[in-house]
């Protein structure tokens, strides 16, 4: 006797930040022998400002399969579409990128 079972989803996600950021490799050396403790300090025009963007939706199905309450087939797929911006807002440079991937699931199981 067969028995069956069906899911199906979807899910988003969305993150963004901004943050200012510097580069403090510039500013000075370190000596290990007479090291100097304090609060490395950037001017403004030595920070660079950010701006990064991230969202992704995906969409899957997944079916179970029972065929006399001892064999379990399974078998699922997932469709994934991803974009990102990343801008530097202090140069005026952007970069774009879309990604997406099918992915498929399957498996075969008989409980001992």
């Amino acid at each position: 006797m067969w028995k069956t079972r069906c899911c199906w989803g979807v899910d988003y996600r969305r993150a963004n930040s901004q943050s200012r950021d510097g580069d403090f490799y510039g500013i000075g050396t370190i000596n290990m022998f007479s090291p100097v403790y304090g609060n490395a300090v950037l001017q403004l025009d030595q920070l660079y400002d950010y701006r990064i963007g991230r969202n992704q939706m995906g969409y899957y199905i997944q079916n179970q399969f029972r065929y006399d309450d001892r064999w379990i087939t399974l078998i699922g797929g997932r469709y994934d579409k991803a974009k990102s911006r990343d801008q530097n807002l202090t140069s005026g440079t952007d970069s774009r990128k879309d990604d997406d991937k099918f992915t498929k699931t399957a498996g075969l199981m008989y409980p001992v």
